[in-house]
């Protein structure tokens, strides 16, 4: 299969694209989605010093991303700052919300940035490959059987929580 952008060997699907890419064109597609929600939420600024959070891995490749997005020009830091950046997946924060609902449970709001919230755990994984970094898959049986059957469930249960934190 050829790549939808480059005509080059593309091994890449890209589910809601419908689309297959080349390694570089999958990834551009990730960072634009992820520096669009971080234009649009207005997170970042580049004078401050923030904080990773997450798996070493995970934070690896957020680190990556973030770097090729701001040219090198975000401090990032090992220290503890008010700025953290969560490498927490859509899967993740999906799969959390569902749990909280279920034990009718809430989990404390954080003020963390999510750039990978609209990041799949499939995605991340062929991000995975493409870095050469070993992430362990985590296992999200329920939600992947839900979303198999009715794709976007999971963006659509992170909306939903958006949608009513604004109506609060």
């Amino acid at each position: 299969m050829k790549c939808a952008k480059c005509n080059k060997n593309g091994k890449r699907s890209h589910k809601q694209a419908g689309k297959i890419y080349c390694d570089k064109h999958y990834t551009e597609i990730i960072e634009k989605r992820i520096r669009k929600y971080l234009r649009i939420n207005k997170k970042i600024d580049t004078k401050q010093e923030y904080n990773l959070k997450g798996p070493k891995e995970e934070k690896e490749i957020l680190k990556k991303i973030l770097e090729n997005i701001f040219n090198k020009r975000l401090k990032i830091t090992n220290k503890q700052t008010n700025n953290t950046i969560s490498a927490q997946t859509a899967d993740q924060e999906a799969e959390e919300l569902i749990n909280e609902f279920l034990q009718n449970t809430t989990q404390k709001e954080t003020k963390d940035i999510k750039p990978f919230g609209h990041i799949t755990e499939k995605e991340l994984q062929i991000l995975k490959k493409i870095y050469k970094i070993t992430i362990k898959q985590r296992q999200t049986k329920k939600l992947d059987e839900i979303e198999e059957k009715y794709p976007g469930t999971k963006f659509s249960i992170i909306k939903t929580k958006e949608f009513l934190k604004n109506k609060k």
